[in-house]
């Protein structure tokens, strides 16, 4: 296959030989013209010297007296003017901080009008008169005129929403000013951005300025290559080399996909053939169609696994990869077979995809989120978690990182605060009040990372300084917060070229790479709609009615751009494989590109449509059950028997629920992972309010607890409150850190509840108040397989009184009661029985209690009992529920026990699963059990 610039190559050499030095040839980017001097030498006979090989943008700038300037400095001068401005237009100037929002916005929109040589006084004027559209802007066509007539019909109609059309006037008309100004500004320092040269160039052409033409004079023959969407300012100097200078072009125009005038493809270029003709005769074209195959992989990163497996090794060198997405370049690189030695990456790394970036990222939030103390500075937990697993932390401090990780964790600190002395955690871990020390705080941890930092996140970190350096250096006064927002704005347009042998080996490329070059094989990733053609959004402070008015590129425009680098990408291909994610997560729908669909139903090419699928091994364990084994059985006796282990309400109502939860939780010890929350959590909760409650009662042990002593503990809610509080520190260890936010309004719920449950106690006092939070253990001899064995019991009773000769046991419940669970007309026969879904588990709970009471050493225990059990959701509107215990109850409590033990030791029964799901997905164990791993299957 000869390509496109094969062909022209060899064409030149042909005609012009040697002479072919004094030449400048002009390319859309770089990698085109490096594989035009790659192809020059393979033409020529004998060795010459190269003609001057450029890009359009470089051309620009040679012509130019202009330098283009860095993004940040062009960004701060024209907030700079536009403070200034402000006043002047009875503005209030935004700070920096705001102004770093839409900054980048309209410096993008200057940019346009620049390049595209829109009169900006016209564009940014204030139409007061709708007549001045008749005589100051005769420039526009008819179209173009009535599009902008009708925008200012609108915004000068005096109609509702008025006053926001008065702000964009007002915007609009300082927007003018501020163009102006910022442009002598920038002229000047001598510096310029690429907008702006463009123009200054093609002005100078119009003015017959000597200086672009003695630049452009010593050469003998300008000639553009493989150019597509043209700007007003690239076409006054096509102009001017075509009449002044014999200008030859050469377009890429060839195929009846490409040059369709119902193809997008064709909006610019077929203008360009006819306006731009070539010199010389040079037949690009082909005869032949692509083979097309389509996949669809249901992963993002799958596609590059399928693609690396499409490569064939004695093709590479003809084999180019494009990626819409960069993404996935990492994933690709890591998947392409190691008999492919030779791999060339034109389109760069993005910094934020880069490992630094995330730690970069990381560390802001800790600044943002960080609070002062007396003590210093604290930070919050999830960004010093966040941080502390960051594998460059983890490389330069690995143990002290895991350590601190958990203590963390393991005493829920909400905040911390690092008192170690390890250097970089003590960097790490130190706050920045200003912009500058922010700077140079990151400044100094890239520093001490250094020597962890792998070979190539090393550029990336020298770009990260770059940036923090410069930045810093303009001394822009701005808050951290926007410091930092604004360094990610700068660093997300930043990429990290890759070095490699660019004529060799697989090519991978972005999709402006591939523009002009040919390959034997094309492989393109991500064409998904929305990804390649990428969405285009529309940010810009003029409206789309004024951007297409005055010929400004609109979201058309670069969807057109777009289809003629998809669809010139294919034409000289032998073999072309698209893939795309037909995943449907979000947002994202799965659907394939049009450029797929307009292949197949427009064009009714024959494609292979492949669909990629993942096989599902049988799960190893697909035949596990949890049968008592030996090891199992020797589990239970060594938990229960040797080690004494109690069976405790919650316990007992586990195994009833899912013998397999039971298992997992209270023999095999499975429990959830430890987590630092900054939420209380119901358990927590449950535990403040039991605390605060057994503190208040604990001073009146064994005494007499009458009204007017509990009015009196009602009145002194700031005792009360602090008790609370300091239950709260000790549930969330949180130490000196303040209790605000959720934290308190949990302090004021449960003072609430407290205050409410003293009042209920309040109506049916006197009583005796006993003792509060107290265990309760008893024996009971069980028959097993083995023989009989005594078997522990315990329970925890939130508080114990006698009222009126019965003795009160008392629950406090922070949970959902339902009222029938107390029923024991039926007895405990539905408590014990592990097949009913509405299992009264409450009962069992405060029989259980009763029993373990009157087998207690207490004095209390012959005492008539009753079980009361405060519910806290309906305090406000009920009293407690209350159940007189019979003493018969207790053989059956005690069979239903013994029943149940004898099963649990029985090798003859496996534990058995939950048949409710709902109850699987709060098992801490589920992710291991063969009912989950089997379900899968």
């Amino acid at each position: 296959m000869k390509g496109f610039l094969y062909s022209i190559a060899e064409k030149f050499i042909s005609e012009y030989g040697d002479g072919i030095k004094d030449f400048c040839f002009v390319f859309p980017n770089r990698r085109a013209s490096l594989f035009f001097r790659k192809y020059l030498g393979q033409n020529s006979p004998r060795p010459i010297f190269s003609p001057l090989l450029t890009t359009i943008s470089d051309l620009f700038s040679s012509l130019s007296d202009l330098d283009k300037g860095d993004s940040i400095e062009l960004q701060y001068i024209l907030y700079k003017e536009y403070s200034a401005l402000c006043p002047s237009c009875g503005m209030t100037a935004e700070s920096f901080d705001e102004f770093v929002d839409w900054g980048e916005t309209i410096l993008s929109d200057f940019n346009d009008v620049d390049r595209y040589m829109v009169d900006a006084d016209a564009l940014f004027a204030n139409v007061e008169d709708l007549k001045n559209l008749d005589t100051d802007y005769t420039f526009l066509s008819d179209n173009q005129r009535q599009v902008v007539e009708d925008f200012w019909r609108v915004v000068l109609s005096q109609t509702e929403s008025f006053e926001n059309k008065k702000v964009f006037r007002s915007t609009w008309k300082l927007l003018r000013q501020l163009y102006a100004n910022y442009k002598r500004v920038l002229r000047k320092k001598g510096i310029a951005y690429e907008g702006m040269i463009f123009r200054d160039v093609a002005e100078k052409i119009q003015k017959e300025s000597d200086s672009v033409t003695a630049r452009l004079r010593p050469f003998k023959g300008i000639v553009f290559i493989g150019l597509n969407a043209l700007s007003p300012s690239e076409k006054v100097l096509c102009d001017h080399v075509r009449n002044r200078f014999e200008g030859d072009f050469y377009w890429d125009f060839n195929g009846d996909m490409i040059t369709d005038v119902n193809n997008k493809s064709s909006r610019f270029i077929s203008e360009n053939v006819k306006r731009y003709p070539s010199r010389l005769t040079v037949d690009t074209s082909v005869d032949y169609l692509p083979e097309i195959e389509v996949f669809s992989v249901p992963s993002s990163t799958g596609q590059a696994k399928v693609a690396a497996s499409c490569l064939n090794p004695a093709s590479a060198d003809e084999t180019a990869i494009i990626l819409p997405d960069g993404k996935l370049l990492m994933p690709l690189l890591n998947s392409i077979p190691s008999d492919i030695d030779r791999i060339n990456v034109t389109m760069g790394y993005s910094l934020s995809n880069s490992a630094l970036s995330s730690l970069m990222g990381m560390l802001s939030s800790l600044q943002l989120n960080k609070r002062r103390s007396e003590e210093g500075f604290n930070f919050y937990h999830k960004d010093v978690l966040a941080i502390l697993t960051h594998p460059f932390i983890i490389d330069a401090a690995k143990e002290e990182a895991a350590s601190i990780k958990n203590d963390i964790i393991q005493s829920n600190r909400i905040r911390y605060a690092y008192d170690g002395e390890n250097e970089l955690l003590k960097t790490v871990f130190s706050g920045v009040e200003n912009c500058n020390e922010a700077c140079d705080w990151q400044l100094s941890i890239i520093d001490l990372l250094a020597a962890f930092i792998p070979p190539l996140e090393k550029e990336f970190a020298y770009g990260y300084y770059k940036a923090i350096v410069r930045i810093r250096d303009l001394k822009i006064p701005m808050e951290p917060k926007t410091y930092f927002k604004f360094l990610r704005q700068i660093t997300s347009k930043l990429n990290v070229p890759f070095v490699g042998e660019p004529l060799q080996g697989l090519q991978i490329m972005g999709p402006l790479e591939m523009r002009a070059l040919d390959f034997e094989n094309v492989i393109i990733l991500s064409v998904n709609e929305g990804i390649y053609p990428a969405k285009v959004h529309g940010h810009s402070f003029i409206p789309y009615n004024l951007r297409f008015g005055y010929g400004l590129p609109t979201i058309e425009d670069l969807d057109a751009i777009s289809t003629y680098h998809f669809y010139r990408s294919l034409y000289r291909a032998r073999k072309v494989t698209l893939l795309y994610d037909s995943r449907t997560t979000g947002l994202n729908v799965g659907e394939e590109s049009r450029f797929i669909k307009q292949l197949k139903y427009h064009y009714r090419l024959p494609l292979k449509e492949k669909v990629c699928t993942y096989e599902v091994m049988p799960s190893p364990c697909k035949n596990d059950t949890l049968v008592k084994n030996d090891d199992v059985l020797t589990q239970i006796r060594e938990r229960f028997l040797v080690d004494g282990k109690p069976f405790s309400a919650s316990s007992i109502n586990d195994y009833l629920n899912c013998q397999a939860e039971f298992y997992y939780k209270h023999i095999v010890g499975i429990r959830d992972e430890d987590t630092v929350s900054d939420d209380v959590e119901a358990n927590e909760f449950g535990t403040i309010f039991h605390q605060t409650m057994e503190k208040i009662y604990k001073e009146f042990e064994g005494k007499v607890v009458t009204a007017d002593l509990l009015d009196g503990l009602m009145k002194n809610e700031t005792r009360i409150g602090a008790m609370i509080e300091s239950e709260l520190r000790r549930v969330k260890n949180l130490r000196n850190a303040p209790v605000a936010g959720k934290l308190l309004i949990t302090v004021r719920v449960v003072q609430k509840l407290v205050l409410q449950t003293l009042k209920n106690d309040k109506a049916i006092a006197p009583f005796t108040y006993i003792r509060g939070e107290e265990k309760y253990y008893n024996d009971l001899e069980v028959e097993l397989p083995t023989g009989p064995e005594k078997v522990k019991f315990i329970g925890v009773i939130d508080r114990l009184d006698l009222h009126e000769g019965t003795l009160r046991i008392c629950d406090y419940k922070t949970g959902y009661v339902n009222d029938n669970e107390l029923n024991l007309r039926a007895g405990l026969a539905k408590a014990f029985d592990p097949t009913d879904s509405s299992r009264p588990e409450i009962l069992l709970q405060t029989v259980l209690y009763s029993w373990l009471v009157k087998n207690s050493g207490s004095s209390y225990r012959n005492y008539d009992k009753r079980v009361m059990i405060y519910k806290l959701k309906s305090a406000f509107n009920s009293q407690p529920l209350s159940l007189d215990v019979p003493d018969d109850i207790y053989e059956e409590l005690e069979e239903g026990l013994k029943q149940l033990i004898a099963e649990l030791f029985n090798p003859e029964l496996p534990f058995s699963y939950s048949p409710e799901q709902r109850r699987c997905q709060f098992c801490p164990a589920f992710e291991i059990c063969p009912k989950k791993i089997n379900s899968n299957d």
